[in-house]
Formats: C-alpha cells, sequence, structure tokens
C-alpha cells in the first residue's frame, strides 16, 4: 500500500498522488484548460464520442504484456499527437506548408521563441516512431532499436510506460 493510499483511507489525510498517471492526466486536463484560455484556441482537437474512452483508459500496464504496452502507447500517441488542433497551429505559422503534427508544434514553439523545447519534440517524434514502428506494422529491426531508446531491454514494460508518462507530463 503506497504512502498516500494509507494517507486517505486511514489518517482522512487529504493527500497529492504519487501515482505518475495520476499527475499526466491532471496536468493535461490543466494545460488544455490553460491553453484555451491563454490563446483562444485549444492546443488539443476535443476527442470524439467513439474516442472518449482513450482518456480513461491511460494507466499503468498491470503486467509486463507487450499487446497491452503497444495499446496503451497506441493510445498516447492519439492523445498527445494525433489530437494535435494543427488547423490553429497553422494559422499560427508563418509558413506551415509540408509540416504535419509534431513539425507544426515545433514550428508554433520555435515562432514563441521558448527555450529547451528540443528534447521534448525529439521525444515526441521518439513516441511516434515506437508507435509506427511497434503498435502500427510488424515489428523487426526498427522496432528493436527504437523500443531500446525507450530502456524495454533495460526495466519490465510497466516502467518503462511510466518513465514515458513522466516525460510527458515533464513536457506538459
Amino acid at each position: 500500500m503506497s504512502f498516500t493510499s494509507f494517507a486517505k483511507d486511514f489518517l482522512c489525510l487529504t493527500t497529492d498522488s504519487n501515482v505518475v498517471e495520476h499527475h499526466f492526466k491532471r496536468d493535461y486536463k490543466q494545460l488544455v484548460k490553460q491553453w484555451e484560455e491563454g490563446y483562444g484556441w485549444p492546443l488539443y482537437k476535443p476527442l470524439s464520442d467513439a474516442d472518449a474512452y482513450i482518456f480513461d483508459q491511460i494507466r499503468r500496464p498491470l503486467g509486463d504484456s507487450q499487446a497491452e504496452f503497444d495499446q496503451l502507447v497506441l493510445l498516447l500517441c492519439k492523445l498527445m499527437i494525433d489530437s494535435l488542433n494543427e488547423k490553429d497551429l497553422s494559422r499560427n505559422i508563418d509558413d506551415a506548408s509540408g509540416l504535419r503534427g509534431i513539425g507544426k508544434l515545433e514550428q508554433w514553439i520555435k515562432n514563441q521563441d521558448v527555450e529547451g523545447y528540443e528534447e521534448h519534440i525529439s521525444f515526441l517524434k521518439d513516441l511516434w516512431e515506437l508507435r509506427s514502428v511497434g503498435s502500427g506494422h510488424a515489428k523487426g529491426k526498427t522496432y528493436k532499436k527504437v523500443s531500446e531508446r525507450f530502456g524495454t531491454d533495460e526495466m519490465p514494460l510497466p516502467d518503462v510506460f511510466d518513465k514515458i508518462l513522466q516525460h510527458l507530463d515533464s513536457f506538459l
């Protein structure tokens, strides 16, 4: 039992969760709200009714199953990359021709003179590649190479997924 669970359940204390997925979900919601308030347009398109389950399904894998890990990576990519509001990102970029998804976000961030974004954009590209060569297609040599960047050869998949969520939360 975690300290947070003990504090809440037995000591009746209000405590902040120490679970990575809770931080990620809280910060995602906060960013979505603050972005729209600050810029007047949403960074992420709202999920359709058919995709509404995506946000709720993001969680730490229950086991070291490749199938579950692939599915969760796919869900993260749908939420963090596929749902980018490319239309409004394009309106705020001088030349968006030829750019898609992460490229538009990167150009928008560059135009805002934000420092230190490169690591996050690189991570999003790696995550997209992991999804493409893992969940989207049959696995081969490229998957092994990409997955090793995430540490799949060094730790169990639930821990790898936690690290992915931590990095995405840092980006948010």
